[in-house]
């Protein structure tokens, strides 16, 4: 019986550990897609009129790779 309890304790631990890293890696990818996807609308918004204040749909480069790195990722979304 002692034994049985020890493996049942021991596929918990294994199952608790499964779980925690699965999460870590949902939230990470998570908080990549929210940067990306802000640092994006940020590069649009803020810094994309051009010099005729006609509002550009494509997002200023500079200021995506600059509002990445604030949000402690690469340009390219790696961290």
């Amino acid at each position: 019986m002692n034994k049985q309890s020890s493996m049942e304790v021991i596929a918990t631990a294994l199952v608790l550990i499964v779980a925690t890293v699965f999460i870590y890696m949902q939230s990470s990818k998570f908080l990549k897609e929210y940067a990306v996807g802000q640092c994006l609308q940020a590069g649009i918004e803020e810094y994309g009129y051009p010099e005729d204040n006609a509002k550009s749909t494509t997002p200023n480069m500079e200021a995506y790779r600059d509002c990445m790195n604030l949000m402690g990722f690469s340009a390219d979304g790696q961290k």
